[in-house]
């Protein structure tokens, strides 16, 4: 799983390196007229093809972490290599149903912020369920979650709790060492190498959780076992 999580980390520790080298020169300019509308467009311009291939490996990462889980749990031998080529096969479907939850989601925030949550809570087990079940997409993530909708909220809550204890650590970890936020170029370096590695380490923590929940609702919903794992072909 770290091999895996680690095919998107490269592209995501070269945003943290290039911002860094972009805050350095930015904190140079002192006086506000000497900014200019390129000093906003140019650093951006650097940073936005690393930043669309973190985004799309990170995606094709979560289908193949997770297809190492599912090789393991259904006893097949472990591959890396098998498990990336599932989660390039999956990609676009995934692309396409995360827009459409990620326009759900976003409608459902200006409604009073709320739906968007509960939006949001649906569509965490929308890779698994991606990954595993050919055709289905978001009307199957409700579905399950209305199984059993306390066993399900309580899944979900516990996935997204552990987010904010990472998301925490890292915050005390990162103020510990630059507690002004304005250190040299050196510290900007070891900070998004220190948040890269966190990535990482809440991938392989938080994947296995999210595969389970989905098999618990599954469990729920319909008759499962184990094997209705093996992907569908």
């Amino acid at each position: 799983m770290t091999l895996v999580q680690l095919v998107w980390a490269v592209p995501l520790l070269a945003v943290g390196i290039v911002g860094a080298f972009i805050t350095s020169d930015a904190a140079v300019i002192t006086d506000p007229q000497d900014v200019s509308f390129d000093d906003f467009v140019a650093p951006l311009l650097v940073i936005l093809p690393f930043t669309l291939a973190a985004v799309v490996l990170s995606m094709v990462g979560q289908l193949a972490t997770l297809d190492i889980l599912v090789q393991r749990a259904t006893g097949r031998p472990i591959s890396v290599t098998e498990a990336v080529k599932n989660g390039l096969r999956r990609f676009f479907p995934l692309l396409g149903w995360q827009i459409v939850a990620g326009l759900m989601i976003l409608v459902g925030l200006l409604f009073c912020i709320l739906p968007g949550i509960y939006f949001g809570l649906v569509c965490s087990i929308l890779t698994p369920i991606i990954l595993l079940e050919r055709g289905q997409g978001v009307g199957r993530a409700f579905q399950l979650f209305h199984a059993d909708f306390g066993a399900a909220l309580g899944r979900i809550a516990t996935i997204f709790g552990f987010y904010i204890a990472f998301a925490f650590v890292e915050g005390i970890f990162t103020t510990a060492i630059d507690p002004s936020g304005t250190a040299g170029t050196g510290i900007a370096l070891f900070t998004a190498v220190l948040s890269t590695g966190f990535s990482v380490a809440s991938g392989v923590v938080i994947s296995p959780l999210v595969l389970t929940a989905y098999a618990d609702m599954r469990a729920r919903h319909e008759p499962f076992s184990t094997a209705y794992l093996v992907p569908q072909p």
